[in-house]
């Protein structure tokens, strides 16, 4: 009945999912360690509550989107999760008032095709997207100034050759 009723995956699955557990983008920290804390349950059903308090906290600090405040977690000896996700959540909000914030990461690289008179060309563009304070997704203003740039360049190669006919 259990296996009919009861658990969704056999307990070996859930094991797999654990050990490859990571965070998402637009997930909480306790969100997260509620997730990892799910899966070690799952996964190790017969077990006692502190073994799997210690996987689900080495899957939780494994799969942290910051690496670094999950590492200096990682030294602290702490006993919990709860603890652990704090010391992560402080050890961020530290990195965050030193270093300040994350540099742009490079979000997508497109290529696009142009054909001045008979010449066909191919060309990588690398646009560095940034998240804005509302959740949307805008384009780095260092871009938009080098593509008005490019045009105005494309514009004066035009005229010049017009020139010269």
């Amino acid at each position: 009945m259990d296996e009919r009723f009861g658990r969704k995956e056999p307990p070996h699955i859930v094991r797999r999912l654990l050990q490859d557990l990571k965070q998402d983008q637009e997930e909480s920290w306790e969100e997260f360690a509620e997730r990892a804390q799910e899966l070690a349950t799952d996964g190790y059903p017969d077990t006692p509550d502190r073994f799997v308090q210690t996987l689900a906290t080495y899957a939780f600090l494994k799969g942290c989107v910051d690496k670094r405040a999950a590492l200096t977690a990682m030294d602290k000896n702490l006993d919990s999760l709860d603890q652990k996700v704090q010391h992560v959540r402080s050890v961020v909000a530290n990195q965050k008032v030193i270093m300040g914030t994350r540099r742009t990461e490079i979000k997508g690289v497109s290529c696009m095709e142009q054909n001045d008179d008979n010449e066909d060309q191919q060309e990588t563009s690398i646009r560095a997207i940034m998240k804005s304070e509302e959740g949307t997704y805008q384009m780095n203003n260092f871009e938009k100034r080098l593509k008005k740039t490019e045009d105005d360049l494309l514009e004066t190669k035009i005229m010049v050759k017009k020139s010269n006919d």
